[in-house]
């Protein structure tokens, strides 16, 4: 049987060469948008001298205004897809631990609480804390959440929170929701939220090559006035028609791409924080019951705040419906157990 030092080094390296294979995949995108962006621009001026006028210019001329132009494209792909890239990871760190739990439905548990279930949930976080050398983060419980499921939400430990829903409080014993928020303290420990933002501003900024594109198309699109007459240029309608044609499936492919790397990175930081948690723990029976509970519950791990989709990447275990969990970031939960307990995966499944 491996031992969960092996699964954690293991998850670290896949995560270092998923993300050096989402940098490639980002400076492909950059590189072959560029091209085609440089050809348009090229072929454009081209196909207008050699048939609207009898201007003649030497093969070398159109070679050099070719390498011209992809420079100037690569330079303004680089700093369109970096830019976005760099503004929506500042964006999506200013949004602190404690703005995510209120927007989730959530309530702070605070000193002196007299809810049994609350008083639970918060001697389990303090208790992980002394044994990870943490300061203990705030609490949220999801009141109106009967799905068993927990979080941990914020840029930095300084800023971070534990949420919990009130069906994990209810419906799982104490040891059992000591391994579920241990695995969200691995998160916190292993720094995945820092790179998960990371990653979802990369994912932003590859897409703005879409939303370029999209933006184009609609400039290609003839308005027409009162008087009967199209208020745009024909020459200015066909170029940002040829232009966003040529890159819209470009953004879209490489975004696709992103994307997957994304969620694969993401599986990889579930099973290295599963791993951490029986190291903090010292109990794999308590994580691998509790993810075995998810599959006997009607409601599972689903949450019905209209807000669980978008932070659905921080939670336990997937939020969302059936159907929704093929796109989830969060591998399965058979599998998850299997790696946890394999001697007794069987008869938990069963």
């Amino acid at each position: 049987m491996r031992k969960y030092g092996e699964y954690r080094e293991e998850a670290r390296g896949l995560t270092t060469e998923l993300c050096l294979v989402l940098a490639l995949s980002v400076v492909g995108t950059i590189v072959v948008s560029a091209v085609a962006i440089a050809v348009v621009a090229t072929v454009a001026p081209y196909e207008y001298f050699s048939h609207a006028t009898t201007m003649k210019m030497s093969p070398g001329y159109w070679m050099q205004l070719f390498w011209l132009r992809l420079v100037q494209c690569g330079i303004g792909t680089f700093v369109l897809v970096v830019g976005t890239a760099a503004y929506k990871t500042w964006q999506f760190s200013e949004s602190g631990g404690r703005s995510v739990a209120t927007a989730l439905g959530g309530s702070r548990v605070h000193e002196g609480a007299t809810d049994s279930g609350h008083v639970k949930v918060k001697n389990v976080v303090e208790e992980l804390a002394i044994a990870t050398s943490m300061r203990a983060p705030p609490v949220y419980v999801l009141e109106e959440e009967p799905g068993i499921n927990a979080f941990v939400a914020g840029f930095t430990p300084k800023d971070a929170v534990i949420g919990v829903t009130r069906g994990a409080i209810d419906k799982m014993k104490r040891h059992q929701l000591q391994g579920m928020i241990a695995h969200e303290f691995s998160h916190l420990i292993n720094g995945d939220m820092r790179l998960n933002v990371r990653l979802l501003g990369v994912l932003a900024g590859i897409q703005a090559i879409d939303y370029i594109a999209r933006f184009l198309l609609r400039l290609a699109t003839p308005e027409v006035e009162s008087s009967g007459r199209c208020s745009k240029h024909p020459l200015g309608m066909i170029l940002a028609f040829l232009f966003g044609i040529v890159i819209w499936p470009i953004g879209q492919i490489g975004a696709f791409f992103a994307m997957l790397i994304h969620m694969a990175v993401n599986r990889q930081r579930e099973f290295l924080a599963d791993a951490s948690a029986v190291e903090f723990t010292h109990d794999p029976q308590g994580l691998c019951e509790a993810l075995a509970k998810l599959l006997d519950e009607d409601a599972g791990s689903r949450l019905t705040s209209p807000s669980a989709q978008l932070a659905s990447h921080m939670f336990f275990a997937s939020s969302g419906g059936t159907w929704q969990r093929l796109l989830q970031a969060h591998p399965p939960l058979e599998e998850r157990i299997r790696r946890l307990d394999p001697t007794s995966a069987a008869a938990a499944l069963q």
